[in-house]
């Protein structure tokens, strides 16, 4: 089973990316399927809606996939509930996957977590006939938990952008327009939370790595600036095909009608879609918070082309 991974930090262009790449033959993006589980979304809320626009309750896709799902998946409700409350996907559960002290019962919610998400994936591509599903859940957790599972085919592209431009975008206030009926926002963290979030989950994206994973690393300004190149470059290093992305424009992408249930808002947009660069925190950001990031973040930042005077580039 072939999964393609998005890591990294949220608000770096994950689900334009994921977008693009599910409209290529033979694969099929679901978004962040961390918060899938997280949110009950596989429950299918009236209340809430798809990517496609129509409430979950309503959805062809997501309600032919319960379908698939309610057949490999024992007492089904119960291991959702399970995914929402319990599964070791945050933060705090990642040193047990590499601990050989870890607790029976440790072990058996990471089977558990496991066989659902493994189950989803086949549901996925079983309902659409694809055979790849890219999942944009940056999380690490899900990411180590995939690296060490012998029937899944991984690829991990690592998406980057500039830790000062991820601080100032967590710091905007953005409605959830997936609630119709009233008005919820997304989470805001500090510039400091944010750039301690940037560091771990990059420096732990690099790790994976070391499990002789397939590994492309990408800068969301260059897609912006360059998305066909970038892209091409992308796939290409990971072994994917790349038939169909001979289709995007210089500047702007084709957005169609998918399935994401979770991320960011811009999953609703469709038609043509112009790039433009979201530069707006080199005037927004101010000169303490600038420096606050730079200065916890830099090693990274060198790392990556941030530092200095030049502009970043795309570098095949």
């Amino acid at each position: 089973m072939k999964v393609v991974y998005i890591a990294g930090t949220g608000r770096t262009g994950s689900t334009l990316v994921a977008r693009v790449l599910g409209q290529l033959p033979k694969m099929v993006a679901i978004g962040e399927v961390r918060h899938l589980f997280r949110q009950g979304l596989l429950t299918l809320p009236p209340e809430i809606r798809c990517g496609c626009g129509q409430a979950f309750s309503l959805c062809p896709f997501w309600r032919d996939v319960r379908e698939r799902l309610e057949r490999r998946v024992e007492d089904l409700p119960a291991e959702l509930a399970f995914a929402q409350t319990s599964a070791p996907d945050r933060i705090r559960d990642v040193p047990w996957f590499f601990s050989p002290l870890r607790s029976r019962r440790f072990s058996d919610r990471l089977r558990r977590y496991r066989h659902l998400l493994l189950s989803l994936y086949r549901s996925v591509l079983d309902s659409t006939g694809a055979e790849v599903v890219i999942d944009e859940s940056k999380h690490l957790a899900p990411l180590y938990l995939l690296a060490q599972c012998e029937d899944v085919e991984l690829y991990v592209l690592h998406l980057v952008r500039d830790a000062r431009g991820v601080a100032y975008s967590w710091s905007k206030q953005l409605r959830r327009p997936e609630f119709k009926d009233e008005d919820r926002y997304m989470y805001r963290y500090s510039v400091l939370r944010t750039s301690g979030s940037w560091l771990y989950r990059n420096c732990g994206a690099e790790f994976v790595r070391s499990f002789g994973t397939p590994y492309a690393r990408i800068r969301y300004e260059n897609v912006i600036e360059h998305p066909r190149a970038v892209l091409l470059d992308a796939l290409g290093a990971l072994g994917l095909p790349t038939d169909g992305l001979e289709a995007l424009g210089r500047d702007r992408v084709f957005l169609g009608e998918d399935h994401i249930p979770a991320g960011n808002p811009s999953r609703f947009q469709r038609g043509e879609t112009l790039l433009r660069l979201d530069d707006a925190w080199m005037r927004e950001l101010s000169a303490g918070q600038r420096r606050l990031v730079t200065g916890l973040t830099w090693p990274l930042l060198a790392r990556y082309g941030y530092l200095g005077s030049s502009p970043v580039r795309w570098q095949p």
